[in-house]
């Protein structure tokens, strides 16, 4: 161990430790840490249900994570439902988010949003002034390259923004067009508040005088401080559903906006650039089914050998399911009937949403093709599906050496282990979020792997002192 660390114990009063780590895949969660006066040794076995514990605790808190993430992604379901129904009622996607309930609000318990496009500001609750709003956008154009940005203590973490602290702290926010300018964001206030530690955490080091050399600190008189100027952190399940929901905004503004392409040609420049660097791919085609526009993300879901389609027609033998597309097709074109399913596009899973668009009720404008590549979707459910029966089956037969009460006592204890962990993977859903699934998984799976292999040594161990 670190001879800091030991010297910190050392100043603490600490003779003996015992920690023992929380391991959600191979990513290190937490540690159940237990510090005694006294010098005290602990046995071999103590050890392994020490680690055995941490190992069934480990595994509830990723269930749980996984529920957590779960309900925040139907929230968000929900809300692309509405905004889908107030498309279809009012021609107008943004009052769904708005004006009629604070779902928005609540899937992040958050207590402002706004909603900045090349369309208008929206907002909802309690949120910074219009001009800081465009200051904050300008801000993360230029600086923010992740996918979303979130700070609790947004005045604190960047000086520039102290005039929006002063009323909403914390901040998350989610771009909707790679070609910036349009962002969705969350506010949550400030929330004063005192926080206790064991002495100043500010001072963690110091100088030990004689040798020159870092020592830790020495008082651990409880200290306290007053917390401002920081809202409550976001959670994972919040900051994914925030992302999640910036990715249905960028879904309906890339179908609206393929849309006005068609209707408003004299705009068709400036929105094409739009759909042209949408991450989903689309294409665009006439009345008669010539391709008015194909965005790079359609190309990049093919095969680079591919020959370029020209018409409409030419689509259904991208698809290994020929017959079936051609059929769909036939009916878009025929009776304006969406195409809603399926298919396999070069290998890769894919869901297919065509569309006609009408510039009158009984005249064709034109159709509208997005695809939506579920390969990660695909994978895991196939995950999910093997698991269970593969998986955990393996860990339920004792080590050949353990045979009588001993192997009873086993099978006992396991049921316990595999009983948790079969609620874990009940928990574990797909959801929309489905590149999560697989990992969760392998962490359920690991964690039995090692809790069976502690029973195992535990018994063993238990029938050779008996001896």
């Amino acid at each position: 161990m670190s001879p800091i660390h030991l010297q910190y114990l050392r100043n603490m009063g600490v003779e003996a430790t015992l920690v023992t780590s929380l391991l959600i895949g191979d990513t290190l969660w937490g540690l159940i840490t237990c510090n005694h006066a006294t010098p005290r040794k602990i046995g071999y076995e103590m050890r392994l249900i020490a680690e055995l514990l941490g190992e069934i605790v480990a595994t509830r808190i990723s269930a749980l994570e996984s529920l957590a993430q779960t309900r925040s992604e139907l929230a968000v379901q929900q809300i692309e439902k509405s905004m889908i129904e107030a498309i279809t009622r009012e021609g107008e996607w943004a009052s769904a988010l708005f004006d009629r309930s604070d779902k928005l609000l609540q899937t992040l318990d958050a207590t402002g949003a706004a909603l900045i496009t090349q369309d208008g500001i929206w907002s909802q609750g309690d949120v910074p002034e219009k001009a800081d709003l465009i200051r904050l956008v300008d801000w993360l154009d230029h600086n923010c390259a992740e996918a979303c940005f979130s700070t609790a203590s947004i005045g604190l973490d960047y000086p520039q923004f102290e005039s929006i602290a002063d009323t909403t702290p914390g901040v998350v926010s989610c771009p909707l067009s790679r070609l910036g300018g349009e962002y969705i964001f969350w506010f949550r206030p400030e929330h004063v508040r005192t926080v206790v530690w064991g002495g100043n955490p500010n001072k963690v080091l110091g100088s030990d005088g004689a040798s020159e050399e870092l020592s830790p600190r020495r008082s651990f008189e409880k200290w306290t401080q007053l917390l401002e100027h920081t809202a409550d952190d976001w959670t994972v399940a919040e900051r994914s559903a925030a992302s999640l929901i910036g990715a249905s905004i960028a879904d309906v503004m890339q179908q609206l906006r393929a849309m006005r392409v068609m209707i408003a040609h004299n705009q068709f420049a400036s929105l094409s650039q739009q759909v042209t660097h949408s991450d989903l791919p689309a294409l665009i085609a006439d009345a008669d089914g010539g391709i008015l526009l194909r965005n790079n993300a359609f190309d990049n879901l093919m095969w680079t050998d591919r020959p370029g389609i020209t018409h409409l027609a030419d689509l259904p033998r991208l698809f290994q399911e020929h017959a079936s597309a051609s059929y769909n097709l036939s009916e878009l074109f025929t009776h304006q009937r969406p195409w809603r399913g399926s298919a396999t596009l070069d290998s890769k899973p894919v869901l297919i949403r065509a569309d006609a668009v009408f510039s009158t009720p009984d005249t064709v404008l034109g159709y509208v093709v997005l695809l939506t590549d579920i390969s990660d979707r695909q994978l895991a459910e196939n995950a999910r599906r093997r698991f269970p029966q593969q998986n955990l089956q393996d860990f339920q037969h004792p080590p050949p050496d353990i045979v009588g009460e001993a192997k009873q006592t086993y099978e006992s204890l396991l049921a316990a282990v595999m009983e948790n962990a079969q609620l874990a993977v009940m928990e574990i859903t797909d959801g929309i979020d489905a590149k999560r699934v697989p990992v969760m998984l392998r962490s359920v799976e690991a964690s039995v792997s090692r809790t069976s292999r502690l029973i195992g040594h535990l018994i063993q161990r238990s029938d050779s002192l008996s001896e």
